[in-house]
């Protein structure tokens, strides 16, 4: 689940697809969707990932790449559908700017693995 910062200062959840590109997570989209909308007007989103009571909390930075590599999004996808799946869902999907949002992550809360653990980045002195 990827939670963004509405327009009118709320939050805006959404089901998502990923993966991980080098340390970043990768989300790949319809440009006009609220969570890109989102994402260009504020950059600070939080992901949460679970699975057999056990999650994982992300807080990160994000940016909408305007011109996705289009391997890296097949590749996202094939991580949760068939060929044919995939196949069906190019053939149904309307015509739209697709973009790539990348999360640069800034904090990681995990819990369920090997008891609770907490992992903070701070960016290096310049």
């Amino acid at each position: 689940m990827l939670a963004t910062a509405g327009d009118d200062g709320g939050i805006q959840q959404a089901v998502i697809w990923y993966a991980l590109d080098g340390d970043d997570i990768v989300i790949n989209t319809e440009g006009g969707t609220a969570k890109a909308r989102n994402i260009r007007r504020h950059a600070e989103v939080s992901l949460c990932l679970n699975a057999n009571f056990r999650y994982v909390t992300i807080s990160g930075t994000a940016q909408v790449d305007e011109n996705p590599d289009p391997q890296l999004a097949m590749a996202i996808t094939a991580r949760y559908a068939t060929p044919e799946q995939m196949q069906q869902m190019a053939q149904q999907r309307p015509p739209g700017q697709r973009v790539m949002i990348r999360i640069k992550v800034d904090k990681v809360v995990a819990w369920g693995f090997t008891g609770m653990f907490s992992l903070e980045r701070y960016p290096q002195p310049t």
